[in-house]
């Protein structure tokens, strides 16, 4: 338990706060505002349970790293002047200055912590057009968990939004799945393709209609968007050669991975146009320059922002690590696939993120995937297939 004073704004609940007669105010898995925690005070709360590093779903915060030399250095020098009346020669003055450095260290790493993660839900609450709520894929999932739902229920949900149902009718008599005959319901659909995979496709839907428009000098949103798709299409198509259950999924996972960089540039356009001319004059890669700047990058931002949509672990969690498949110990197969689709997307320039050169492809992700180089001409041509018919069914999307 920690004490309300010591709570700062970016940290995460662990477990439901309520009040003396009950009544909840705060939700596990909120990430803390300062009104959040002002709050909490007015009402009595005196402590509460904030996750840490233990916990196994972190994706509000940065991944825990080795100290900084900078840190390190800056700790000396406090500990230096914190000790500089002493006789620093004296075995018992050197181990406490050394224990001294240590915990300067590890309060210097959590002050970037909680301050990383301060600035990510910062730049998030300032992009106010992706704040779209899932009503659709939430209903859908409430109603998939509940064993007394029907198909029929199924399809009604869906045929709330005529959009919505078209697109998916288009989907399901693409090359996607190339069924000799014609789907034309919902309910069809629900009994050929499976409910779980009809419901990744509402949510992959939903989320194309909420790319909003970003000044062609920061990124060209179309660019993006196919690329997104491209890279939603590549993770389907690596899924299926590896027979990974609920393809679906996958493709979604490859729709959002760069989401967060939307995030950027929607909440920071300054820092996302020196990013990308820093980018051009350094020939560094733009994740990278993230990472320099704020200890995180698009991932990890869309991540956070993945998961206040109330989107599952499963889908947010591979996102987080799609740079760094290494660290992904809960999905590295999810995580694995997308980041090989994305350098695929990328070689095959189908569309583009804003990131000019192809990332380093991580040889543990390959091996991973258990696929042959041999194999990659067959995949190719699959994902290029998909690719032309998707661009086709989506033209009506309006960016």
């Amino acid at each position: 338990m920690m004490q309300i004073e010591q709570i700062r704004p970016g940290m995460t609940l662990h477990s439901d706060i309520h009040d003396s007669s009950g009544r909840l105010l705060t939700k596990a898995d909120t990430v803390l505002t300062e009104k959040h925690i002002k709050t909490l005070k007015t009402w009595g709360v005196t402590q509460a349970r904030i996750k840490d590093d233990n916990d196994q779903d972190t994706a509000q915060l940065p991944d825990q790293s080795p100290p900084s030399d900078a840190d390190i250095k800056q700790a000396e020098e406090a500990a230096r002047y914190l000790f500089s009346q002493t006789n620093r020669d004296h075995p018992v003055i050197q181990q406490l200055l050394s224990i001294s450095v240590q915990q300067i260290v590890a309060r210097l790493g959590m002050e970037r912590k909680q301050m990383v993660a301060y600035d990510i839900n910062s730049l998030i609450s300032r992009t106010t057009a992706l704040a779209t709520p899932l009503t659709i894929y939430h209903q859908l999932n409430s109603a998939i968990n509940n064993p007394s739902t029907s198909l029929k229920d199924i399809g009604n949900i869906i045929n709330q939004d005529p959009s919505l149902t078209a697109q998916l009718l288009r989907i399901s008599n693409s090359v996607f799945f190339s069924f000799p005959a014609h789907i034309t319901t919902v309910e069809q659909a629900i009994t050929i393709i499976g409910i779980q995979q009809l419901k990744e496709l509402t949510l992959a839907c939903t989320v194309l209609t909420t790319f909003p428009s970003i000044p062609d000098e920061q990124i060209d949103i179309n660019q993006f968007w196919q690329h997104s798709l491209g890279v939603g299409i590549a993770s389907r198509v690596l899924a299926s050669v590896r027979r990974e259950s609920n393809i679906e999924r996958y493709y979604v996972l490859g729709l959002l991975h760069d989401l967060g960089r939307v995030i950027i540039c929607l909440g920071d356009p300054a820092a996302t146009r020196e990013l990308l001319q820093q980018a051009r004059q350094s020939k560094q890669l733009l994740y990278q320059l993230e990472l320099e700047r704020w200890q995180v990058d698009h991932g990890e931002i869309g991540a956070v922002f993945l998961k206040n949509w109330n989107l599952p672990a499963s889908i947010y969690q591979p996102i987080r690590h799609h740079h760094s498949p290494e660290k992904s110990e809960n999905y590295p197969n999810e995580c694995a696939i997308i980041h090989v689709a994305d350098i695929i997307a990328h070689a095959l320039e189908l569309g583009g993120s804003g990131e000019k050169r192809i990332a380093p492809l991580s040889d543990k992700a390959w091996q991973r995937l258990g696929i042959n180089p041999e194999q990659l001409p067959e995949i190719v041509e699959k994902i290029q297939a998909q690719y032309s018919e998707s661009i086709e069914l989506f033209k009506s999307n309006p960016h």
